[in-house]
């Protein structure tokens, strides 16, 4: 950009300008825009616009120096503008390229915009082609690198998974070789975020497997098992508790397990071999028996259990009297 007043000479160009000097006077030349150059500049301005073989005319609608740079086309070139150079600065001028002074000019004012950038020196390399170690640092450094792995931050946005933690020792480790791998600041954080959302979604993922996995088995149970689902299931949840000393525990385990179908089938099949005064004794009911079931085994009682039926006195003879009854509700059910 240009102020209104363009500082169009920088160091490099009034190097560019001692170039000009000596070229040679083509006469007077009116510049209609002198008066916008600063005013120790307008003797090189004057000397190099004439040197360019530009005439009043040419000049006339120019407005400022800048313009004329980059609109003046020189009908010839009067002289050579190089033969006042030494013999380095030819060289240098036909390996650029350059073949007018305003080329010149421009090259070096182009090569004066990185003036005053700052600038970091690449790191060595050993013979191996590996950068050297400390070198390496001090470009990471200026970059940006920690010199405390503990200044590295996770990013406002990072959250892991409900009830997953980083081990703090572990942390700080990771963000030790974070640093000696030269991570800066950003690149960590991007990093960690990267981390947290592949497990937030590994998370998910495994949850709604274990959901699917847990619906299908349940599916497949009540299939297998019809009316008689309801109450094996009891069966299983009663033998966890009732097999448990603490009840504090065996409510635990009830919460924990008591839905897996995996641990329902287990233990209904524990309970289908139980014997049948083993689990009145534990104050529990048989397995669940579809109606036909229900009648054969309400035969079979009548027949094998008569004298406990019978025999008011006798110590197993409610139990058996409860179990009819509950096998006749078996055998009514639709």
């Amino acid at each position: 950009m240009h102020n209104s007043r363009p500082n169009w000479i920088t160091r490099a160009q009034k190097a560019v300008v001692s170039f000009i000097k000596g070229l040679g006077n083509r006469g007077e030349v009116v510049i209609p825009f002198i008066d916008s150059v600063e005013e120790g500049q307008r003797p090189a301005v004057s000397s190099f616009i004439t040197n360019t073989g530009a005439t009043n005319e040419d000049i006339a609608n120019f407005k400022s120096f800048d313009e004329f740079l980059a609109g003046y086309k020189p009908k010839t070139q009067a002289v050579d503008w190089t033969s006042t150079l030494d013999a380095d600065h030819k060289a240098l001028v036909g390996v650029k390229g350059w073949k007018t002074p305003a080329d010149t000019i421009k090259g070096y004012s182009e090569l004066e915009k990185l003036v005053g950038h700052e600038k970091i020196a690449m790191p060595k390399k050993d013979k191996d082609g590996n950068y050297d170690r400390a070198d390496f640092e001090r470009v990471m450094t200026q970059l940006g690198l920690p010199k405390d792995p503990k200044e590295y931050k996770e990013s406002q946005t990072f959250k892991l998974p409900e009830g997953v933690s980083i081990d703090e020792k572990l942390h700080s480790e990771f963000k030790a070789r974070a640093k000696a791998a030269g991570l800066l600041p950003s690149q960590y954080a991007f990093m960690m975020d990267e981390l947290a959302g592949m497990l937030q979604r590994g998370t998910q993922a495994l949850k709604e497997t274990n959901e699917k996995n847990h619906n299908e088995a349940m599916l497949n149970l009540r299939a297998k098992w019809g009316l008689a689902y309801e109450q094996k299931a009891k069966l299983a949840n009663a033998l966890l508790a009732n097999y448990t000393k603490d009840p504090e525990k065996s409510a635990e385990i009830v919460k924990k397990y008591g839905n897996d179908p995996l641990i329902i089938e287990l233990l209904a099949n524990v309970g289908d071999e139980l014997s049948e005064e083993s689990l009145s004794k534990a104050n529990m009911s048989a397995t669940f028996l579809d109606p036909a079931s229900a009648k054969l085994e309400i035969n079979k009682i009548r027949e094998e259990r008569k004298f406990e039926l019978n025999d008011n006195a006798h110590p197993q003879h409610e139990y058996w009297v409860n179990r009819l009854s509950e096998l006749y509700k078996m055998s009514q059910a639709q």
